[in-house]
């Protein structure tokens, strides 16, 4: 989760400095909106993850906060991407990565309240 934060932050980051430069056609405006949303979403649900480990030791809140950021949260950015046929290697790069650190995340928490319940 501490990997994912950083990354998610960064394709964030991207999103917004395009977003923030004149003269955006109106397609690419529409995509990098609804990436901004997803990526905002994601990050807080990597916080609120990490925060429900560390803090709370609640694994099981962790588990859910991590398979909705890796599907439903990160799921609008990769679709219009795709739809609108968007071809920038940041963005897809970061729609590729973030399942995957969330779906370790995901699998390390899981064990982790297995090994709790024990």
């Amino acid at each position: 989760m501490e990997s994912g934060i950083p990354n998610a932050t960064n394709a964030r980051r991207y999103v917004q400095r395009r977003l923030n430069k004149p003269k955006i056609d109106s397609k690419l405006n529409g995509v990098l909106k609804e990436c901004k949303l997803s990526y905002d979403s994601v990050i807080a649900s990597f916080r609120s993850a990490l925060s429900d480990v560390r803090d709370d030791k609640e694994y099981q809140t962790a588990t859910y906060d991590l398979l909705l950021a890796s599907t439903n949260y990160i799921k609008p950015c990769i679709d219009v991407v795709a739809s609108k046929k968007i071809k920038d290697g940041t963005i897809l790069i970061g729609n590729r990565i973030v399942p995957i650190f969330k779906l370790s995340a995901y699998e390390v928490v899981d064990r982790l309240d297995s090994s709790k319940q024990l």
